[in-house]
């Protein structure tokens, strides 16, 4: 039996998923690299590295947007969400 786990984090996976993961035959997650954290993609690198199960990420990027949104009042937009005006054009952007 074929099973894949699919996660928007890495960790999301033993956080949600534990209890299959040792029966998965692949977990696959986004996101193994950060624009403006570095540390946090080298980390993420390593994870893969040595991770022991069948780890792979989507060659995605973080958007660096993460707590950029009024998230008690939301508003959509054609891609996604409204940015707050704080936001660096370069994370808006992406």
């Amino acid at each position: 039996m074929n099973r894949l786990v699919v996660v928007a984090h890495p960790d999301d996976e033993a956080i949600w998923f534990s209890p299959v993961l040792a029966d998965a035959d692949l977990i696959l997650a986004t996101f193994p690299g950060h624009p403006s954290k570095d540390s946090l993609t080298k980390a993420r690198e390593l994870v893969r590295r040595n991770y022991p199960l069948p780890l792979r990420f989507l060659p995605l990027e973080a958007s660096g947007a993460f707590r950029q949104s009024d998230w008690a009042n939301r508003r959509p937009t054609p891609y996604g969400v409204e940015l707050l005006d704080t936001c660096p054009p370069e994370s808006r952007e992406r």
